[in-house]
């Protein structure tokens, strides 16, 4: 009986560090561009976008300064890097006013509510 007591232990220790373990794994894997999540529910970090030069990247994601034109599929908004995140993690932050004309897809523009 005490045998089978450690060994009911051991695996449920053995499965707690698995999930945690394939946890970090998705997790930087997606921070880091290794991969993407597999398994829904499991880590997701949040996009976090920033002004650059040439417009506004979002991890993978870049959105175009819209000075020189948009391409076709595209349409000039006017928005800011929190008002991209906020609209790509789907939260509720307030975000300044200030804004950049970048180049947005149509379900993007949808996303930030226009």
């Amino acid at each position: 009986m005490a045998l089978d007591d450690d060994r009911t232990i051991t695996l449920i220790g053995f499965l707690i560090v698995l999930a945690v373990g394939i946890n970090i794994i998705f997790f930087f894997g997606d921070t880091f561009g290794l991969g993407s999540n597999v398994f829904t529910g499991f880590a997701t970090a949040p996009i976090g976008c920033v002004d650059i030069d040439s417009g506004i990247s979002c991890g993978s994601k870049f959105f175009a300064s819209s000075s020189s034109g948009c391409p076709a599929g595209s349409s000039a908004e006017c928005t800011n890097p929190c008002e991209l995140e906020r609209a790509i993690n789907g939260d509720n932050r307030v975000c300044p006013s200030a804004c950049t004309s970048v180049c947005v897809t149509s379900d993007v523009a949808a996303a930030l509510g226009r």
